[in-house]
């Protein structure tokens, strides 16, 4: 069918068109309409709407017929005749409810302001308008047309089953009743599994089809998860990615959650916590939980927030230098070693001084500064030069008395350790050196820096026992993260009711303590034993290295 912006596909022509050979809709004549008994394909398909009179099929136009010349048009004073003023058409299967003259002729037209109703026969539809009211313009509405009235197909939903099989198809006449049923695992809302549907009259179901919803109630937690604290912050705030087939939203207890944009975010401190989340179907009441490690590490070395740019200057020889960078760290910084900073009095020239901060997990932060010194120094000696020790060998045989000064033990510094370093400054008592290890390496006592003492007045290093290598205890854990041990030249991971945390100075996983148990393997920590008492009123402790929730009842 051609239309003013474009063309239609259908499978018959509106009710005042008609089909041409080319298979095109072309419009009737004015007060004309389609001809359905009639099928030549030219405009003699069309005639005269009722009211008018005249012939399309032989171009004569359609008229409007003037009821008054016919017996006073039926009025027994005045007949004024009005546009298209004729009886309504009953339509097929339905029938006209009104005054008579609705739709019998032979008591004359209608009176203006008659209204008509349209009605269906019994399991068929009204399409058009229900009433129809006789104007100075004719009828207001067209004949409306009653067809077989029919409910459309169910298609049946997630989790659910229409039965019997030919409710899918569609075409249910009124009357016939359908049955939703719900799979196994789902329900309707309301908590029934079968619900019964009637096909209306009108070819409409007595009721809206429903969805079926899951009972399942299952969670899955992530893996272990590692995470570096922020260097400006103490607390290290994740998202997590925790899957829920549930009609609820997961909750936990963690005590630190907030909202960033539609998503939360759980805040954890340093070191290894345990978080927990539950789930619960609104429709069951059935709860499921899971529960991971979150592993907060600190590996962000100390910043500076006054480390000088350029050269410093420096114009009194005979004063220290004096400098704060002004250290900051997130856990907070242990100590600071300063390295190169000259003795006063100082030689003009220039120095480069080395500041090193530590925090608690030995990350090392560092400030570099260019000093430039200037003038000359007045003083000549930086603090009173300790007497030298002097040993008398005398000899008789040869009877002469030989002198000889011997170097104090607190002029030298101490030996930089294998894979080590010495760091060693003067003092009023004598000499202070604090002995170090590079990060991942430590003594023999698991200690990573010493301090020894050299006193003028005795002339010895206290302790007296010195440090030679710095054996490569903590890098062998370090080669194995948290959770594996190493095992048969590889790390392989801790066997479930024994965990290593990622503090753990030993390299081997250690047995869960009683009161805990850890049903998985490769873990950082072991969960808490639920609470149980025993018939004195006394906490059971359970196994220990547990292995299973029901060893915590097992003593």
């Amino acid at each position: 069918m051609d239309t003013p912006t474009g063309y239609q596909c259908r499978y018959s022509c509106p009710d005042k068109f008609y089909a041409t050979s080319e298979n095109f809709c072309r419009k009737c004549p004015a007060n004309s309409e389609r001809d359905f008994t009639s099928s030549t394909k030219t405009v003699a398909d069309c005639k005269c709407s009722g009211g008018f009179v005249g012939d399309p099929g032989a171009y004569i136009p359609c008229e409007d017929k003037n009821e008054c010349e016919t017996n006073n048009g039926g009025c027994s004073h005045i007949c004024m005749n009005t546009s298209s003023g004729h009886p309504l058409t009953i339509p097929d299967n339905g029938r006209v409810i009104g005054p008579t003259s609705c739709v019998r002729p032979d008591y004359g037209r209608a009176f203006l302001g008659v209204n008509c109703r349209f009605m269906c026969s019994p399991n068929f539809s009204l399409i058009g308008a229900s009433k129809a009211t006789c104007g100075m313009s004719g009828w207001s509405a067209r004949t409306p047309r009653c067809i077989k009235a029919e409910c459309p197909g169910l298609a049946p939903k997630v989790g659910q089953e229409i039965a019997p099989l030919h409710c899918t198809a569609g075409g249910i006449l009124p009357g016939a009743k359908c049955i939703m049923l719900c799979h196994k695992n789902y329900i309707f809302e309301d908590g029934t599994k079968e619900k019964n549907v009637r096909c209306q009259s009108d070819g409409s179901w007595d009721q809206p089809q429903e969805a079926c919803v899951s009972t399942k109630v299952s969670i899955k937690c992530p893996s272990d998860v590692r995470e570096s604290l922020p260097p400006d912050d103490a607390i290290a705030w994740l998202q997590l990615d925790i899957k829920s087939a549930s009609s609820s939203q997961p909750t936990t207890a963690h005590p630190r959650v907030r909202m960033n944009g539609r998503a939360y975010e759980y805040g954890f401190d340093l070191g290894v916590t345990e978080i927990s989340f539950s789930t619960q179907n609104r429709f069951t009441g059935n709860v499921a939980s899971c529960s991971f490690f979150v592993d907060v590490v600190d590996d962000s070395p100390p910043v500076s927030k006054n480390c000088q740019k350029g050269v410093m200057h420096h114009y009194n020889p005979d004063r220290q230098i004096f400098f704060d960078p002004k250290f900051e760290d997130n856990t907070g910084v242990m100590r600071i070693d300063v390295e190169g900073l000259p003795r006063v009095p100082m030689n003009p020239g220039e120095y480069l001084i080395t500041y090193r901060a530590f925090d608690k997990f030995n990350n090392v932060g560092l400030c570099q500064v260019a000093v430039l010194v200037e003038g000359e120094s007045t003083l000549k000696y930086w603090m009173t030069t300790p007497k030298p020790y002097l040993h008398r060998t005398t000899t008789t045989a040869i009877s002469t008395t030989t002198t000889t000064t011997a170097a104090s033990p607190c002029e030298r510094d101490l030996p930089t350790p294998l894979d080590g370093r010495v760091s060693c400054r003067r003092a009023s008592f004598g000499k202070l050196c604090h002995v170090m290890c590079p990060i991942g390496f430590t003594f023999s006592d698991g200690q990573s820096m010493k301090i020894y003492i050299c006193r003028i007045s005795t002339g010895r290093w206290e302790p007296n026992t010195l440090e030679q290598t710095c054996p490569n205890i903590r890098k062998q854990n370090e080669n194995c993260p948290a959770g594996k041990e190493f095992r048969d030249g590889q790390c392989e991971k801790c066997d479930p009711g024994t965990f290593r945390s990622p503090r753990a100075k030993s390299s081997q996983c250690v047995t869960c303590p009683a009161g805990y148990y850890q049903p998985n393997s490769g873990s950082y920590g072991c969960r808490r034993c639920p609470k149980n008492l025993d018939r004195f009123g006394k906490q059971i402790l359970g196994m220990r290295g547990a292995k299973d929730v029901k060893y915590c009842t097992r003593q």
